[in-house]
């Protein structure tokens, strides 16, 4: 029998040897390859996003309000434009669109490719108050002020102050927030005449005597009850001893 062939077996074997050096070889190769490929394509990408004008702001959209408040609201986002979309300081922007004085709540997102989208909800008109140079600022529910007007809104309440100990215009409209809906809408008038004595003037010749701004909800009850007598005057200054008049 003849003998193995030493010298055969061991270049063989040096062949397989070689061929799994190669293969771990190419292995670890293609592994660098498919990680540098990967980096390459995430550099790209946030170049497009973040650095390049491929995805920048070109438009600011106003929902939620329209008119000259929607104009005020975008022309303080007018300088993002032209700025990567990626890059806008979204809360900067919404603190910004929040001193436009009739934008109540603000937020801001991002639409791709280029658009910068900016919600609003509106502050309502409450009340009108007397300027102290004349004519009328309308005033949201917290005493913002919306706008200045020579002529008096005739569909708003006239919150006017005294000079009573206290008097101001705040608690005036602490009142009128209180007042039941359906109340709310026949209000003509609240003269603050002190902290203490707040009337409320309505429709139909009817006087609501609410006393101070304090325990709102308390004598909101006591009217919305009252309302059934029929009465010129009802006094809730005193919720749990109220009274009406003829």
């Amino acid at each position: 029998m003849a003998e193995p062939d030493g010298g055969s077996v061991s270049t063989a074997f040096l062949s397989r040897l070689a061929a799994r050096t190669r293969l771990r070889r190419w292995s670890r190769t293609r592994t660098v390859l498919v990680v540098v490929a990967v980096l390459v394509l995430v550099g790209a990408l946030v170049w497009v996003v973040a650095g390049s004008s491929l995805l920048t702001v070109r438009t600011v959209q106003v929902r939620g309000v329209t008119g000259s408040l929607a104009a005020q609201v975008a022309a303080h986002a007018d300088d993002q434009l032209d700025k990567p979309l990626a890059r806008v300081d979204l809360d900067a922007v919404r603190r910004s669109v929040e001193e436009v004085p009739g934008a109540a709540d603000v937020s801001v997102h991002r639409s791709w490719p280029h658009t910068l989208t900016i919600d609003v909800t509106a502050r309502r008109p409450a009340a009108v108050v007397r300027a102290d140079g004349g004519g009328y600022d309308v005033v949201d529910p917290t005493g913002v002020v919306l706008s200045h007007t020579a002529k008096r809104p005739s569909q708003l309440p006239l919150v006017v102050v005294g000079v009573g100990p206290g008097a101001n215009a705040a608690d005036g409209l602490v009142v009128l927030r209180s007042v039941p809906p359906a109340v709310r809408k026949r209000v003509q008038k609240v003269d603050v005449q002190s902290a203490q004595d707040i009337r409320l003037d309505l429709d139909r010749g009817v006087t609501v005597r609410w006393g101070s701004a304090e325990a709102g909800a308390r004598k909101a009850q006591v009217l919305g009850a009252l309302l059934g007598q029929k009465a010129s005057v009802y006094d809730v200054s005193a919720p749990d001893l109220p009274t009406t008049r003829e």
